[in-house]
This record gives structure tokens, sequence and C-alpha cells, in this order.
């Protein structure tokens, strides 16, 4: 097992860049190029202070550009394309995460809500109504945000490397002119009207809206569907129990459970929850626009930490530029 030890000169924790885990990822990126034959390595992955086992695993076949399977063991991160460095990042934020504060990493409410999302949209009939949804939800977990700001921060820096910028002018000009990642446009409310196919494998499929910022639901999906997630999620977090109806109990003696679970009138919040539901989605909704506010705003420090770097190591050519 590697232990890797190489750290970098400027540490950006204030700005939301671990330092750790890019010099890390840099340092394992190496190793898995350099020797192309193995396919499985083992590192010893330093965080907050302490260092863990973690296996990085190259599978050309996996239907994902990258994953972090926390519950193997050791930890482990797979990677479709060994030479993608961005990836590599994003993933290793994410075991960062995991090693600093365990499961919790994944039980914030963006998180449940995208599991809701999730389910739904693998049991409904009709399981394009919750796509938008499930992406939304995926997209707005603190987890994932983390991730992608340390792929974005690696993947710019090599823009700047790649084109030799060496002014704040030059950096500000790629930054406004570089195409910016999914995530970002997504928080800051530009992303391009109508059907969007992305991700690595082309798995993110959504129907962008013309006006995606103040954050609204009814601009993303229909009412109904927004409300069966949330009244799922009021029954899950504050444990209510609602008893089914003559005709439920029949529909439920004689159809498989998941087809059951995939019947959108199972997912409708009864009458005197119906309020309820309605504020939780106002609530929900200004919550949401304030995280978006508040990732846009960190996403403008990218340009902001490359221009600190380039005057730390070349203070002269920057000054007065």
């Amino acid at each position: 097992m590697t232990r890797v030890t190489r750290f970098g000169e400027f540490v950006w924790e204030k700005m939301g860049v671990l330092a750790s885990v890019v010099d890390q990822a840099k340092v394992i990126h190496d190793a898995i190029r350099s020797d192309r034959s193995r396919f499985l390595f083992d590192f010893g992955f330093v965080s907050g202070g302490k260092t863990y086992p973690i296996r990085v695993k190259v599978d050309t076949t996996s239907k994902v550009g990258g994953q972090f399977a926390y519950d193997e063991d050791p930890p482990t991160v797979v990677v479709r394309e060994r030479d993608n460095l961005e990836v590599l990042t994003h993933e290793l934020k994410h075991a960062d995460r995991f090693f600093r504060i365990g499961e919790k990493a994944y039980e914030d409410e963006y998180t449940t809500l995208h599991g809701i999302s999730d389910f739904m949209k693998s049991n409904s009939l009709l399981p394009q109504k919750y796509r938008n949804l499930f992406f939304l939800f995926y997209f707005l977990q603190r987890e994932e945000f983390e991730a992608y700001f340390h792929s974005d921060w690696v993947n710019f820096t090599d823009l700047i490397k790649r084109e030799g910028a060496t002014t704040k002018q030059e950096v500000m000009r790629l930054w406004r002119d570089s195409k910016k990642t999914l995530a970002w446009q997504l928080y800051s409310g530009n992303l391009d009207k109508g059907d969007l196919v992305g991700g690595s494998t082309g798995m993110v499929k959504m129907r962008v809206p013309s006006v995606q910022r103040p954050f609204r639901f009814a601009n993303w999906c229909g009412e109904s569907v927004i409300d069966s997630v949330l009244w799922s999620y009021m029954r899950l977090r504050k444990d209510i129990s609602v008893p089914d109806g003559l005709l439920m109990k029949l529909v439920k003696a004689i159809t498989p459970e998941s087809v059951v679970a995939g019947m959108d009138v199972y997912r409708k919040p009864p009458a005197k929850y119906v309020d309820a539901v309605a504020r939780m989605r106002a609530k929900l909704e200004a919550q949401i626009e304030r995280t978006m506010e508040d990732y846009t705003r960190k996403y403008a420090r990218i340009p902001a930490m490359a221009i600190m770097a380039l005057e730390k190591e070349k203070p002269r050519k920057l000054r007065g530029s």
C-alpha cells in the first residue's frame, strides 16, 4: 500500500478547496497511469490528519465515469478512464468527506429527497415524470456540490496551464469563455432551455424550463409530482401513518407490492394534509433558491483562487497587469 504524503503549497480551505485532496489526487493519478498493466491500486489516503486505506479500481466497462463505494473493504474509488484526473478528484472528494464525517455525509435533506425521487422514478408507471426531481436533488446535495467544485477547480487550473494564461485578465477571459459544467449551469440558472442529455455516458436526461431562477418546482415538474415526493418525505420524517381505504386494501391484496409502489394514486396526500404539503413545498422552494445562490457565489471563487495562485507564483508578471 502506498501512502500519499505530498501536499501542495496553497491551502484553500476557506475558499472551499482542500489542497490535500487535489494534491493526493494528482499523486494517485500519476501512479495509476504509470502502470497500465494493473487495474487495482491500494493507497493510504490522508484526511483530517488521519491516514485511511483506500483502493482505486480502473474498470473500463463501468457505466458511469466514476463512483465511490464507501461500504467496500477497503473503501473503493472506481474510475472508467485512468487518465481522467477530473473524475478521480471528484470521487476522492467523496472519499474525503466520508472519512471525515462517516455516513452522516449521506443523511442531509436533499439526499433523502433524492433517494425518494429515485425510488419513485424506478417504480412509477411513468418514470419520466420524476426524472427532473431526481437530478435536481442529486446536484443540490452538499456531497455532490463539494465533489463537483473540486473537480471543476482541477479542470479550470488545467485549462489555465494549457492556454498559458499568466495575467488576471487572461484568467477571467478563460473563465468567461470556458464551457461551464452541468453543475455550475444548474446552480446559476444558465442551462439551455429544452431537452438536456449530459453526463459521462448521457445518463442525465432532463427537460430544462426557460425560467430556472428564482427556483420554483412548477417550472420543473407537475404539482402532483413534487407533492407525492414531499408527502413521502413527510411520512418518513414524521412517521405519519394513513390507514388504507377499502379500495386500496383490495388493490394491495391482489396486486404485487412493486406495482402498488408505482401507483401514483397511492402517493397522493390525503385532503387533510394538502395544506401542510403546500407549505412545505413553498418552504423548500425558498431553501433551494438560497442553496443555489450559495453554490453560485462559491463557484465565483474558482477564478479568484486561480489568480491568487498565479500572483503567488509570478508576482512580478502579474503586478499592474
